[in-house]
């Protein structure tokens, strides 16, 4: 039985914290607060709960002390957003979803006790389908890293790394790792039109062969190289492709670029 959501202060609800928020408030989220620029629009979306929606930090009840604080501000804005925060809420553990802060960057801004946790999340999550994977100095308590897990669980899998380091590896492969497939289908529709196949056709085409490609994978006992094996005929069609794929200028060096070009930017963020 999955340990029952903390109340929460979300800081920001863009698409990724809009689309955690989501799944919260569908997983029995207990009365909660969001503090958002757009307040009234979320009123209004969620007005058929007890939350409260404010546009600063200073608009929050006094009588409100959230269990944890989640942060999902634009990087640029996040000291902002921690020196805001009134001395009744920096005892409260803080979830950042920031690519690149790292704990260190984050407490300046807060006490030298306060719990951190860094989260990458993915955009998969607003449907219950993200991978979101966390860490946690060696201080933090099982208690709060279980009301993490049980947070970012209702939004699909979730998994610790030990060292903050691997948290730039995380963000640049499944942290942006959605935008890759969403561009691989982009590509694969623009092939289609010039093939002429009809629009509707080629959007089933493209959606079904990643989707089920997707499922198989995760429900597969065997590797990514023997699946790619079983469709590989010898001189077939899928051969003839996989052979201009899988040149080393290809296929292989061009995602080894664009992944270190994102790492080195999470690094960058930090600055």
């Amino acid at each position: 039985m999955q340990n029952p959501l903390p109340s929460l202060m979300l800081i920001g609800c863009g698409k990724m914290g809009g689309a955690l928020f989501s799944r919260w408030v569908e997983n029995a989220l207990p009365p909660s607060a969001v503090v958002d620029h757009h307040k009234e629009e979320l009123t209004q979306k969620f007005s058929s709960t007890q939350h409260i929606f404010s546009a600063s930090v200073k608009e929050i009840p006094d009588h409100f002390t959230p269990q944890m604080i989640i942060l999902a501000v634009k990087p640029a804005k996040a000291m902002e957003a921690l020196t805001s925060l009134p001395n009744r809420f920096k005892n409260s553990p803080v979830i950042s979803i920031l690519a690149g802060k790292t704990v260190a960057y984050l407490r300046a801004g807060l006490t030298p006790t306060t719990p951190i946790i860094r989260v990458m999340p993915n955009t998969p999550s607003l449907i219950g389908a993200g991978m979101s994977v966390a860490y946690a100095e060696a201080n933090i308590s099982d208690p709060i890293k279980a009301a993490c897990a049980a947070l970012f669980e209702c939004a699909g899998e979730f998994a610790w790394v030990e060292h903050e380091d691997l948290m730039h590896a995380v963000t640049a492969l499944s942290g942006s790792g959605p935008a890759y497939i969403f561009y691989l289908a982009e590509l694969l529709l623009t092939i289609a039109k010039n093939y002429k196949l009809p629009q509707p056709l080629a959007n089933r085409l493209v959606t079904q062969t990643l989707y089920g490609s997707s499922l198989l994978l995760k429900t597969s006992a065997l590797t990514p190289e023997e699946l790619r094996q079983q469709v590989t005929s010898p001189q077939g069609t899928t051969a003839a492709a996989l052979s201009v794929l899988m040149q080393p200028s290809a296929w292989p060096e061009t995602l080894e670029r664009a992944l270190q070009a994102a790492c080195e930017r999470s690094r960058e963020l930090n600055q």
